[in-house]
């Protein structure tokens, strides 16, 4: 070894410890460009996520709304149903524009246009249906809001457990 390294120039010692020395630097540098751009893309999952949730509580407020209008007294709200039935479709469009802006990042096309179908057919009904059916389609409809916000938090990674599966066992 002492007659390799006698035997070289200093020129070619110098490069190969310039080598040496520069290799675990573009390591480093290269795992922590990887750790960052992964903390970017997590955070923009999270932001992606957190835009949906005012939207979403409003829309399951206008839904309950909604329904209780439908379970009170048949034919005296027909004006609060009314508007009711457009702070609905209100909160339907404000998720579309969310869901437009954010499908980049979270992809819940299938997900959501099955949400929006029961929206809008919701929206449709009127105030002379059935009321128990009415109630019935109501409180399904909130429930798949419910699931709709649990996907929107895990594909976001809003929700704290890795496995959703084992969050919702506990609760």
């Amino acid at each position: 070894m002492r007659s390799l390294l006698s035997n070289m120039r200093v020129r070619t010692k110098m490069s190969i410890a310039a080598i040496l020395l520069v290799l675990p630097l573009i390591y480093l540098s290269l795992q922590f460009f990887l750790k960052t751009s992964e903390d970017i893309l997590s955070t923009r999952l999270e932001v992606a996520g957190v835009h949906f949730s005012a939207p979403l509580q409003r829309l399951v407020q206008a839904v309950q709304q909604r329904r209780s209008i439908v379970a009170g007294l048949p034919g005296e709200a027909d004006a609060d149903f009314k508007a009711a039935s457009a702070a609905l479709v209100r909160a339907v469009e404000e998720i579309d524009a969310t869901q437009t802006r954010e499908k980049k990042f979270l992809d819940l096309e299938i997900v959501w246009s099955d949400l929006r179908a029961k929206l809008i057919y919701l929206s449709d009904t009127n105030l002379k249906a059935d009321r128990v059916g009415h109630i019935n389609l109501h409180s399904e409809t909130i429930h798949a809001i419910m699931v709709f916000q649990g996907v929107v938090s895990e594909k976001s990674l809003l929700d704290l457990e890795p496995e959703a599966a084992s969050y919702y066992l506990n609760q």
